[in-house]
């Protein structure tokens, strides 16, 4: 993107970012239902070029971001059908999933695996305010499906016409839903196409106001507060890089001997010649002085009455209760605890990180919750469909009743254990009391209590087939029968 862009006021700047002017107008303005719903589209465009440069060149952003990722996707998403009495159904419609979700199927630029899209989709939403998916479809596909995901950045919002209800990109019906988006065609933004909202779905997870149009970032409410972290940085390095160059300087008791001598030979003096003859005197041995200095290999000899002095800075730094204030702003504007997304629970008891960890996962649950009932439910249904269209799913009556066969499980592996032996005895205490069952815990770690049981009797039954193998080989006799022995 070009250096220079366009600020709200309508004036070009040098960088890549907004004016502190502006911001500061934008904090002090604050954002009303007028102002947002009549977005200008070189606002819209200034705000993304900001959000955009500070997310990838300032470490609170860019790890506030990152560790919303983490929380919300994990590992990973582990997506099991759950049609009561059709095993061998879900394991279909699992292994069809499965090929669906590799990056030669998933995401129809090929390139992201479906977690992957996934990670991305939660990143667009907090750095642009939001992403669109669009369906596309083609017979020559194994699965005939396949979704592109689509930045924010990418709706051409200096589309507007007010006979058509269009703004900044979006077209709306008279209730306020959309009908449209106008989408660039290439990454250059050259030239966009209208895209019918049948074709897309269109997140926005946080809307300022009803009446708003354009999707913005929740992080734009803190831009005045990096911009001003940002130049104090700045002067605070200027000024030591000012002090580094001082460095050190010789602190002499002779400039007080050469001061009384000057008094001296001027006071005594009894013609004016001689007076200009001691000025003279002492000019010279000023010069002397003064290109006396520490060198390379330091000073052969100083007298024992003067030092050798460090240019010292007094004042302490207020960077860290800057950082820290801008670092909690910015994450609870996401939704997150500064502690968590700052990775530094020194100043933290367990207790408090227990709190602050429940409060957070339970903003991760609900971000990807919303996700879920309505991006990635709706682009699993259309697997489903189009795999049966294509005959890679058999299901004989799955046209009379396809919401049967829509039933997911979306298993999220995020846990966070501060202390897993304090976690495993609340979980033991919880099914004892009946609070909770095995099959919701395993769930929170992202598994399939079946699977889980499977596991646990496949190693049971391979642990018994190599005794019975290690003993043979030995030449010991099996155990069943040493006991039959001794009765």
């Amino acid at each position: 993107m070009s250096s220079n862009v366009y600020n709200p006021m309508g004036a070009l700047i040098g960088k890549p970012y907004m004016k502190a002017a502006d911001l500061d107008a934008i904090e002090e303005a604050g954002a009303t239902d007028d102002s947002i719903e009549r977005l200008s589209s070189e606002w819209v465009e200034d705000t993304r070029a900001s959000i955009k440069w500070y997310a990838a060149n300032n470490d609170h952003l860019m790890s506030i971001i990152e560790t919303k990722v983490a929380g919300v996707v994990g590992t990973g998403i582990n997506i099991q059908s759950r049609i009561k009495g059709e095993k061998e159904i879900n394991q279909a419609i699992e292994e069809i999933i499965e090929i669906a979700s590799e990056d030669e199927n998933c995401e129809v630029t090929g390139r992201w695996h479906l977690n992957g899209a996934i990670r991305a989709m939660v990143a667009f939403a907090e750095k642009d305010g939001g992403f669109i998916v669009r369906h596309h479809y083609d017979k020559a596909w194994w699965i005939p499906y396949k979704f592109e995901l689509v930045s924010m950045n990418m709706v051409d919002i200096k589309k507007t016409d007010t006979r058509s209800n269009t703004l900044n990109g979006i077209k709306k019906d008279k209730y306020g839903k959309i009908e449209s988006v106008w989408i660039y065609t290439d990454e250059s933004k050259t030239a966009s196409e209208e895209v019918s909202a049948q074709e897309l779905i269109y997140f926005s997870p946080v809307w300022i106001s009803l009446e708003q149009y354009t999707a913005v970032s929740k992080l734009v409410a803190i831009l005045p507060s990096i911009e001003k972290l940002d130049k104090y940085v700045s002067a605070e390095l200027e000024a030591a890089i000012e002090k580094a160059k001082a460095g050190k300087y010789w602190k002499t008791a002779l400039y007080d001997d050469i001061i009384k001598m000057a008094k001296d030979m001027v006071n005594t003096a009894s013609t004016d010649e001689t007076r200009r003859a001691a000025s003279n005197e002492i000019k010279n041995i000023m010069k002397i002085l003064a290109n006396q200095g520490v060198k390379p290999h330091g000073l052969s000899a100083i007298p024992l009455s003067d030092d050798i002095v460090t240019e010292r800075d007094t004042t302490d730094t207020i960077y860290p209760s800057l950082s820290k204030t801008t670092r909690n702003s910015a994450s609870a504007a996401t939704g997150q605890a500064g502690i968590i997304t700052g990775q530094d629970p020194s100043d933290a008891n367990y207790s408090a990180m227990k709190g602050v960890l429940g409060l957070t996962e339970i903003n991760w649950a609900i971000t990807f919750d919303d996700m879920k009932n309505r991006v990635i439910d709706k682009i699993m249904r259309k697997i489903i469909s189009a795999a049966v269209m294509a005959g890679k799913l058999e299901i004989k009556d799955f046209w009379q009743n396809p919401r049967k066969y829509y039933k997911l499980e979306y298993m999220r592996v995020t846990g966070i254990d501060i202390e897993p032996s304090k976690t495993a005895d609340a979980n033991d205490k919880n099914i004892k009391n009946g609070l909770t069952t095995q099959r919701e815990i395993a769930r929170k770690r992202g598994r399939d209590i079946e699977e889980i049981i499977r596991e646990k009797l496949e190693d049971e039954i391979l642990e018994e087939i190599m005794r019975k193998e290690m003993r043979k080989e030995a030449g010991l006799k099996e155990e069943e029968e040493e006991d039959e022995k001794d009765n």
